[in-house]
């Protein structure tokens, strides 16, 4: 997650300075925003990718270069599928519904690439909650066991549709 990110955008803003004008979009995750319990080796990367990607958008604007963030919630991927069996994911199925690829290509496309903000976050209710829970830590651990029991919900409902 982290590794690429840093890679790619090096070698993006490396052309890009060269014609003095770019812009760069990195994907973390609203797991960049609030610490995730159960995915934390994942909401950790995400975190770098976040704080990377401000850096370097304050590194690269002065030279016409752009760097914005976006931070999905859930999308609906392969990768989602394979954590539905795994207990320790059931924040991540919390929400109320799961992004498409196209929600996030959409938000890029009408919002990202033409006015170029740091962040942007979908959907932003859930990011609301996600910065609570990062500005007051203790907040997390009382909203984490609510969150938890809807996310097991939610995945053992798509355990028994899977299975029919």
């Amino acid at each position: 997650n982290t590794k690429g990110v840093i890679f790619g955008t090096h070698t993006a803003a490396r052309h890009m300075l060269a014609r003095g004008a770019g812009h760069i979009v990195n994907i973390a995750s609203l797991a960049a925003l609030a610490p995730v319990p159960g995915i934390s080796l994942y909401s950790a990367s995400k975190y770098a990718v976040r704080g990377f990607s401000l850096a370097a958008a304050q590194e690269l604007r002065p030279r016409g270069v752009a760097v914005s963030v976006v931070c999905p919630d859930a999308v609906r991927t392969p990768m989602l599928d394979l954590q539905i069996g795994f207990r320790e994911a059931a924040l991540t199925f919390s929400g109320p519904r799961f992004l498409t690829t196209h929600d996030v290509v959409d938000a890029i496309v009408d919002r990202v690439l033409p006015r170029r903000p740091l962040e942007l976050y979908l959907p932003r209710s859930r990011a609301l909650l996600a910065r609570l829970a990062d500005l007051f830590p203790r907040t997390a651990l009382w909203l984490a066991p609510m969150l938890d029991r809807k996310g097991r919900a939610r995945q053992r409902a798509m355990q028994d549709q899977q299975s029919r």
